[in-house]
């Protein structure tokens, strides 16, 4: 009976640890210089809460900031008055990397929300799902992506969450002086 009931208290941490972590799919570690340009570009929000790309690039800001990469900037938002860059992604983003090539930004950090949301239940924690990418911005070319995701305990909020999540994909790269 004492074995049975140490390997139900083995089995219950085994599962409240995992609940906690967050599952990371990447590929090998790069290099990149936080001394290059860097832009934010759009993510795509295939999350259902509204505006959660938004959101997680103003994170993902402060996060490249806080981590020494500079210069670092945002894409212009664009005009108010054309419902097609505020409603389509896939515009925004093309807009978007064309200002940044144009202006002799290096690298462009985009990618898509996944999920932004708190789960239903009576603890209702927050799920996150988000997976980023850096492009060559004078190249064009895709040199890193990765996807992490997720779910926080129930006294955590979705920018806790979210920055937990931000930080496992930026440690995935090498920033060189």
């Amino acid at each position: 009976m004492k074995q049975l009931f140490i390997l139900f208290c083995a089995s219950l941490l085994t599962i409240v640890w995992q609940s906690g972590c967050t599952n990371l799919e990447s590929g090998t570690s790069i290099e990149v210089s936080k001394s290059a340009p860097w832009a934010i570009l759009p993510l795509q929000n295939l999350a259902e809460t509204p505006r959660a790309g938004e959101r997680v690039e103003s994170m993902l800001l402060s996060l490249l900031q806080n981590q020494g990469v500079n210069p670092l900037m945002s894409y212009p938002k664009g005009d108010a008055n054309d419902l097609a860059l505020f409603i389509d992604d896939g515009k925004r983003l093309a807009a978007a990397q064309i200002w940044a090539r144009e202006s002799g930004w290096r690298y462009g950090v985009t990618g898509s929300i996944q999920e932004w949301r708190y789960k239903t239940g009576l603890d209702g924690e927050p799920a996150v799902g988000i997976t980023l990418s850096l492009i060559d911005l004078q190249s064009d070319a895709l040199i890193w992506t990765a996807t992490a995701s997720r779910t926080g305990w129930g006294s955590e909020n979705l920018t806790t969450t979210t920055t937990k999540v931000l930080k496992t994909l930026l440690a995935e790269l090498d920033l060189i002086p």
